[in-house]
């Protein structure tokens, strides 16, 4: 069996499908399938189902895949290693973004790696929802809020921040007013819906469940909740990052001050397996170090609002 034969196999179920994969080899489709043929004819076992453009793996090819994707990883890392200076790192990888409020700066730290090594390429998917990174073949994952106990993966804190109440001047100029905590029921707020589908209680837990909340506007993307607050739907509970430059600009203003900021934490996910790409693990450091300074995690959030 060829080693490029086997790689070939990987690229495909990260890829999802033969014409991915033969854009990204820039070969033609036939030559791909053929090569895949090869191998499942040596081994003498069909791989995967195919149905028009769809691709999944049969029985004996998911366990194939997670049989080999360790000694292929380990592979590439020594490769890599061996062969090339520090500075020349290659692959591909697949990275799930949630709508968290600093996406925007996430992507363009991410940018900046690919900058500093072009022998990488990857693929951002943003989604709702936590996707299972074994099943969609993720590299990385960034999460919000409470992580649980999985001995799959390895979960790093990457950024901490407060989250306050506000809203803009006008809708606080036609309201009812807001000075104390019992006095939300009586406001429209702007609800999160989080990846794990509950509503985000933005209540500090003493006093959770004793009051009831009221709003007409639902969603899952923080900037968009921010955009809703400016233009006077409700009241928003966002991070005082995000939020504070545009008090001082006079755009929102920071309600219910006495009360202290509910903590919210923000996750960078991975495989806990022991052999890791190259690539994976200098991305993993490089976003690690730069988020952990603060490096432009809002300003290109806020750009749209401040003055240049």
């Amino acid at each position: 069996m060829r080693t490029d034969d086997l790689k070939l196999f990987h690229l495909i179920v990260k890829n999802g499908g033969l014409v991915t994969t033969a854009d990204m080899l820039n070969q033609p489709k036939s030559s791909v399938s053929r090569r895949l043929k090869n191998l499942e004819d040596e081994l003498n076992v069909k791989l995967f189902h195919r149905q028009s453009r769809l691709m999944s793996l049969t029985q004996a090819g998911e366990r194939f895949y997670e049989r080999t994707l360790p000694i292929i990883e380990e592979l590439e890392s020594t490769i890599q290693e061996v062969s090339q200076p520090a500075t020349e790192i290659a692959g591909h990888l697949r990275i799930h973004l949630l709508p968290i409020p600093h996406l925007l700066a996430v992507g363009e730290l991410i940018f900046e790696f690919m900058a500093r090594h072009p022998g990488v390429s990857i693929e951002i998917l943003t989604h709702p929802e936590r996707l299972d990174m074994a099943r969609h073949h993720l590299d990385l994952a960034f999460a919000l809020g409470e992580m649980h106990e999985d001995s799959t993966l390895i979960a790093r804190p990457v950024l901490d921040t407060r989250l306050c109440f506000y809203a803009s001047p006008d809708y606080l100029a036609h309201s009812a007013p807001l000075t104390k905590l019992e006095e939300l029921q009586q406001h429209n707020v702007i609800r999160l819906r989080m990846q794990d589908g509950k509503l985000f209680d933005p209540l500090p837990r003493a006093i959770s469940g004793n009051l009831r909340l009221q709003g007409n506007l639902i969603l899952n993307h923080p900037s968009l909740m921010m955009e809703a607050a400016l233009l006077g739907q409700g009241v928003v509970c966002m991070p005082a990052e995000m939020c504070d430059p545009l008090v001082e600009q006079g755009l929102l203003v920071r309600l219910l001050a006495q009360v202290a900021p509910t903590l919210g934490r923000c996750w960078l996910i991975y495989p806990s397996r022991h052999y890791m790409p190259l690539a994976r693990r200098k991305l993993i450091d490089f976003l690690v170090d730069e988020m952990a300074k603060g490096k432009g995690v809002y300003s290109r959030t806020l750009q749209k609002y401040l003055p240049m």
